[in-house]
């Protein structure tokens, strides 16, 4: 049985190491990418911080959700829009869709503290105060991931 996995931010650095190593597994992958580029001309165009494509979770298996506004600086409405609210749509749409799985890449940007924190996990606390916008976004939007319970 052949799986399918919907790759977001397939275009970043992350995705244009992940959809290969998928395809070369024997995954059929449908990926998206803000900027399209390279041979790779089956990645679609989409902004997720614009409304989802109604099918683009349908059929698929596994969601790997790496787009994301990755900077230090910047508008905190432009790190929201994409981090936490297309996150939470793209998880709802998973949900709804019947997707098995929905992995989200979030940041180790969380745990920044002005101290230094050896050896943590993901079982740890975040920072009481995020450090910037994308830490606090990326935050969120696993908490709306937990919350959708995908």
């Amino acid at each position: 049985m052949t799986r399918v996995a919907l790759v977001t931010g397939a275009t970043g650095g992350v995705g244009r190491t992940l959809v290969p190593l998928l395809r070369a597994h024997g995954w059929k992958v449908r990926a998206t990418g803000r900027t399209p580029r390279g041979d790779d001309g089956d990645i679609l165009p989409i902004d997720l911080t614009q409304p989802l494509p109604p099918a683009l979770c349908d059929g698929i298996d596994t969601v790997f959700h790496l787009a994301a506004r990755s900077s230090p600086w910047g508008p905190r409405a432009a790190f929201s829009a994409i981090n936490h609210d297309a996150t939470r749509r793209l998880a709802t749409a998973a949900r709804d869709a019947g997707c098995r799985r929905f992995v989200h890449v979030s940041t180790p940007s969380i745990y920044v503290t002005t101290t230094d924190r050896i050896a943590i996990t993901e079982y740890d606390a975040p920072a009481a105060r995020f450090t910037n916008a994308y830490a606090a976004t990326k935050w969120q939007a696993e908490a709306a991931v937990r919350d959708v319970g995908i």
